[in-house]
């Protein structure tokens, strides 16, 4: 048989089944073998994504705290750049341009801080005289500014500025004012905003529109009293309306903001040069102040006014060759000064030199032909020469400047004056009404219609008129205002009255002679014996004063 082959007996009988063989499940080695290789594999990607994800949070946050910094450090300079323009000194704005400048270079996308920049550059071409290449960086930066599409006061101040340093003042005021009007669009933010309240002022005050200049100072003043920018503004305009004790008030409380501001010095210091007689020693105190603050605290321009300023002194002083020296370096070095030939213009006018005075006015008008202080000034040269000639050229000159500024008071009080002068007394009462229609504290205009009213036999109006002139008036118009009241109350049989109206005639101008002439003769012509002798030592005064006046012959008879 086939060997292995169960035998025939055998194999009749079951053959016992063979003990199983234990299965071996050879995928749980397979498995097995496998595991640590995959589960390598995974872990070393998982790790590596773990890492990763670690690494790119940690830069994240990195570039966050960055960031983060970088816009706290960013926001503090900014407040630093208007803290440094909030003082409107020269050193102040470059200052200010240099942290602006850090700004950029940390965020060069910062449109606030160009528009800072091209602000404070528009300000050192037009104000500071520095030249071209600040006008080209004030344009870029404007220009970077606008391009981020959002708006910003500083971006709207620089371009106003910019268009009315480059000669288009006209569109930088329109341009400005629809910003200021737009209270329901928007821009309404900016529609109270004291900066460009202020700008707008400051431009139609170049422009001649003075009294329009002084309501947009005004709403810029009642927004930010404690801006010493805006405060100086107000006193230069007032100094341009002849408004010598509020311009002086206003450098005053500019200066008690800053003591060191350059411009309301200088503004001060010309205040007391051309007060009647010239403060020469609060002129001096005020130079001396200035110089102590150190090269670099002017900038170019005002040091040159301050030459100029230096120069005025000096003829107040009596120093006339130095002072004529230094004022025409002053002049030559800023040529296009309008200020100057007009201040000069006032000394000579002073100094009685009525052709030179005007010839200086002249001068400033054609520097800048819209400047009504200049027009103003030069009709008062005309209406000082003798006969009318110089009244009629005066009358032209004034109705040109009211067609340019025809809300500007002060020129209707001048116009009347010179019509009265050329015999149309008519004419000037109407100038004189519609002044004080535009400005009832035209004390000139109030004056000029009492004696109009007094010339017309019309006593109501002209005490009427006279009332006005003591609420309002200072120095000889009060004292003449209160002299005529007190003949007033001397007409009632008001003694009492009228003794305490010529007293304080006295005292508003101790040289006003009729005041002690009135006084004196009501003394001397009372019951009271024991006050005539009063009476006479005022009717001395009187002559003293007037030796040759018109009631010198009646004052002499009285006091014997």
């Amino acid at each position: 048989s086939r060997a292995g082959a169960p035998h025939p007996a055998v194999a009749a009988a079951p053959a016992p089944r063979p003990a199983p063989r234990p299965v071996v499940d050879m995928s749980r080695y397979e498995e097995d073998d496998e595991a640590p290789r995959a589960g390598g594999r995974s872990g070393l990607l998982t790790l590596a994504i773990v890492v990763a994800g670690a690494l790119g949070l940690a830069g994240w946050l990195a570039w966050q705290n960055h960031v983060h910094a970088r816009d706290r450090h960013v926001t503090k300079l900014l407040k630093e750049v208007k803290d440094q323009l909030a003082k409107d000194d020269y050193g102040g704005y470059q200052q200010a341009e240099k942290l602006a400048q850090q700004v950029l270079d940390e965020d060069p996308t910062n449109f606030a801080a160009e528009a800072y920049v091209a602000y404070i550059d528009a300000l050192r071409y037009g104000e500071n005289g520095e030249g071209g290449d600040y006008l080209a960086r004030a344009q870029a930066a404007l220009a970077k500014a606008q391009a981020s599409g959002k708006p910003h006061a500083y971006i709207f101040a620089a371009a106003t500025y910019l268009r009315y340093f480059t000669g288009d003042a006209k569109g930088a005021e329109s341009s400005l004012q629809q910003v200021l009007d737009d209270k329901a669009g928007g821009l309404r933010d900016y529609t109270s905003s004291d900066l460009l309240w202020g700008v707008l002022g400051i431009v139609q005050m170049g422009e001649g529109k003075l009294t329009e200049a002084r309501a947009s100072l005004v709403a810029a003043h009642n927004l930010a009293p404690a801006d010493v920018r805006i405060t100086s503004a107000l006193g230069a305009l007032d100094s341009r309306l002849d408004s010598q004790l509020t311009a002086a008030a206003f450098f005053q409380q500019a200066l008690r903001i800053d003591p060191d501001h350059v411009p309301s010095n200088l503004g001060l210091a010309l205040i007391d040069l051309q007060s009647t007689p010239p403060d020469a020693a609060a002129a001096q105190k005020i130079l001396d102040h200035l110089n102590g603050l150190g090269t670099g605290a002017m900038s170019p321009r005002e040091a040159t006014f301050a030459k100029f300023v230096h120069a005025e002194l000096l003829y107040a002083q009596g120093k006339a060759g130095p002072a004529a020296a230094e004022e025409k370096l002053a002049e030559d070095l800023d040529s296009k000064n309008v200020d100057m030939p007009i201040v000069e213009g006032r000394r000579l006018l002073r100094a009685g030199q009525i052709d030179a005075a005007i010839q200086r006015f002249k001068a400033a008008l054609a520097l800048d032909p819209n400047r009504p202080v200049a027009q103003a000034d030069l009709a008062r040269a005309y209406l000082a020469q003798p006969g009318s000639a110089g009244a009629a050229q005066a009358i032209a000159l004034l109705r040109s400047a009211l067609a340019k500024a025809p809300n500007d008071a002060r020129l209707m009080v001048l116009l009347g004056n010179a019509l009265s002068r050329t015999g149309n007394a008519d004419g000037a009462r109407d100038a004189w009404q519609k002044a004080i229609a535009h400005d009832a504290d035209q004390v000139e205009a109030h004056l000029a219609l009492a004696h109009y009213w007094t010339a017309k036999g019309d006593g109501a109006r002209a005490k009427a008129e006279w009332q006005q002139v003591s609420q309002r008036g200072a120095g000889t118009q009060l004292a003449e205002a209160d002299t005529e009241l007190g003949r007033y109350a001397q007409q009632r049989n008001d003694d009492g009255t009228a003794q305490e109206l010529f007293a304080k005639a006295m005292n508003a101008d101790g040289d006003y002679a009729p005041a002690y002439f009135f006084a004196g003769q009501m003394l001397v012509r009372g019951r009271d014996r024991a006050r005539r002798r009063d009476g006479k030592r005022l009717l001395a005064q009187y002559l003293k004063l007037a030796p040759t006046g018109p009631l010198a012959p009646l004052a002499r008879r009285l006091a014997r």
